[in-house]
């Protein structure tokens, strides 16, 4: 739920104000509203993703937050896409897909952190 003029750790969903049924006080916070939270703190305005239903809460909960979800058609275009959004825009850039062979297509294509730092560090050391 989205209300306005409030900071992000004040935003609630209705799963976090439902009581634990098992202990008194304690508010339920579900696995993808962390996700969602994690995102958001660490300064992650855009997601690439391609939708799938294991993910449809992450995504909800994403939106929730005020994360842009950007859907593509296949998930080799979603992590092309994050790769080149980050070294546009030097921020993290975020793609997800649904378990399964959707992960390993993401594999394939996305580059390791060395072979990053790698690259950057070549490119800073030959500039002039």
């Amino acid at each position: 739920m989205q209300v306005p003029g409030k900071t992000l750790p004040e935003l609630t969903t209705a799963s976090q104000t439902a009581p634990s049924p098992k202990i008194p006080g304690v508010k339920i916070v579900r696995g993808y509203e962390l996700v969602a939270m994690a995102l958001a703190r660490q300064g992650v305005d855009s997601v690439f993703f391609l939708m799938g239903g294991p993910m449809l809460g992450v995504a909800t909960a994403c939106v929730d937050a005020r994360i842009r979800m950007i859907d593509v058609r296949h998930e080799q275009a979603a992590a092309m896409i994050a790769h080149a959004y980050a070294r546009v825009r030097t921020t993290a850039g975020v793609c997800m897909a649904c378990s399964g062979q959707a992960r390993s297509t993401l594999q394939l294509v996305s580059p390791t952190p060395s072979s990053i730092a790698r690259r950057s560090w070549r490119s800073a050391a030959q500039a002039p």
